[in-house]
């Protein structure tokens, strides 16, 4: 599936995003941080807080902007 909405906050899961954006529009999550992509307990965490059916992904910036290159997502 193609990016078609993209919204980028500095606050991660947090209320908003799982109170409208993903129940509204049936969005996956992909958290974008070098850190917290490497973190197994932030991102269990972010994983309790979104909502189930929702796929969350965690990605290192270069690593997103290569899979984003090589077309994965409009797959």
């Amino acid at each position: 599936m193609p990016v078609v909405l993209a919204r980028i906050v500095d606050r991660l899961v947090h209320g908003q995003v799982i109170g409208i954006w993903i129940r509204s529009y049936y969005v996956n999550v992909t958290i974008i941080d070098d850190e917290i992509s490497k973190d197994k307990t932030q991102l269990d965490i972010f994983a309790i807080a979104t909502p189930p059916g929702v796929q969350l992904f965690a990605q290192s910036v270069l690593g997103f902007i290569d899979k984003y290159n090589k077309g994965i997502f409009e797959k």
